[in-house]
């Protein structure tokens, strides 16, 4: 046959006799940009489709090796194509390129390839590479021959046809995704009768299965998107309550699965700074004891020999107060509001008797009974007539 093969051209009045249309979106208009007719694709790619041949028990036996598409791909929107081919070995594969394809899948007789790549807003001619799409698909396989086209929206179409050589690719894919050269084999230019009107922008790109590898292979280097790296389980494990001043371990508290510092001590008197005569054992026993365990408060404070026998809890700070003890010892004041008897310090501590654990309890009793219980919160009265708002209602003038 000659260099070329038309299989579609808008131009003619009986161009649709070999194809047909599977919706109402396929439409004729005038392009002003190309000044002349083109078929406009719209709609669904799964249900807006021209198909050649017709009569699907035919075969289109289309047996040179470049098929050409000139078409139009708007932005965001998706396009497909599907072929059907014969290898030497006399089986029937079925390719499918589209641009809502992620990845390629390929089985015993189909295969599936991502149209990410192509090029859009732009006038282009499509070149699709048959015998790499089969022999690098299938292993020792050979392309035949087409035996059908679908082509799905959305696009718009003026032109398809197949050539022996290969039109030059005018894109720079080589450069991009590291294709060896785009333009290595046999060239030819496309046909006077094919070619698009003078001054139309236009590009020609030719797609390969090594092509489009190399670009996924490119494409999956990146690593993931900005959104994929920071879902639910992927960020790293960040100390928020870091300051400036890093706390000490045992200062802190854990608080809803993390260690936060405690509040700062304020200047009021507590328990810590009369530590020297005051011990944990005795500040559990006077804080968690009540009138029922008088008797084990007393035990455990003479255990302790911390010198507490009062506890006066005013508002706002805690004081201890050793009272006299029996036989009328010396007493000797220390400073923030203790007194201790010399001869009972922490330092020379002495076995006590009796009489001084009945008088240390004695006094503790005394001053736990003292403490008063908060009165509950008032209930309303039900006996109190609520007053109703009056509402004065204006005269008319």
């Amino acid at each position: 046959g000659g260099p070329y093969f038309e299989l579609l051209s808008t131009q003619g009045r009986d161009f649709m006799n070999s194809w047909k249309e599977s919706s109402s979106g396929i439409k004729k208009i005038y392009e002003k940009d190309v000044k002349g007719f083109i078929l406009t694709l719209e709609g669904s790619p799964a249900t807006t489709k021209l198909v050649s041949p017709k009569d699907q028990k035919q075969s289109l036996s289309l047996v040179q090796r470049f098929l050409v598409l000139q078409l139009y791909l708007p932005k965001g929107v998706d396009f497909s194509l599907e072929l059907g081919a014969t290898d030497l070995g006399n089986n029937k594969r079925r390719i499918l390129l589209s641009t809502a394809q992620k990845e390629t899948q390929v089985t015993p007789l189909h295969a599936k390839f991502p149209l990410t790549i192509v090029r859009r807003a732009v006038w282009l001619n499509l070149v699709i590479d048959m015998v790499s799409f089969i022999g690098e698909t299938w292993t020792n396989q050979t392309f035949r021959c087409i035996d059908h086209i679908s082509v799905s929206a959305n696009c718009k179409l003026r032109r398809v046809f197949t050539m022996k050589s290969q039109p030059p690719d005018t894109t720079d894919d080589d450069e991009l995704f590291g294709y060896c050269s785009s333009n290595s084999g046999d060239l030819d230019s496309i046909p006077k009768q094919c070619q698009m009107t003078p001054g139309v922008a236009q590009q020609t790109q030719v797609f390969t299965v090594t092509k489009i590898r190399n670009a996924e292979r490119i494409r999956s280097a990146k690593g993931p998107a900005l959104s994929e790296q920071f879902k639910s389980g992927s960020m790293p494990d960040l100390d928020l309550s870091v300051s400036g001043r890093r706390a000490p371990a045992s200062d802190g508290k854990i608080a809803f699965g993390s260690k936060a510092p405690r509040a700062p001590e304020s200047g009021r008197k507590t328990s810590r700074q009369f530590q020297s005569g005051l011990t944990n054992r005795s500040v559990r026993s006077q804080t968690g004891q009540n009138e029922n365990n008088s008797s084990n408060m007393g035990t455990s404070l003479s255990d302790s020999h911390s010198g507490l026998d009062e506890v006066q809890m005013g508002t706002g700070h805690l004081e201890a107060v050793r009272p006299q003890p029996p036989g009328g010892a010396g007493v000797c004041s220390t400073h923030d509001g203790l007194s201790l008897d010399s001869q009972y310090t922490r330092q020379q501590s002495e076995p006590a008797t009796q009489e001084h654990y009945n008088y240390i309890t004695n006094g503790l009793k005394e001053k736990l009974l003292t403490f008063q219980q908060p009165h509950p919160p008032r209930e309303p009265s039900s006996d109190r007539v609520r007053r109703r708002p009056r509402i004065k209602s204006l005269g008319h003038n």
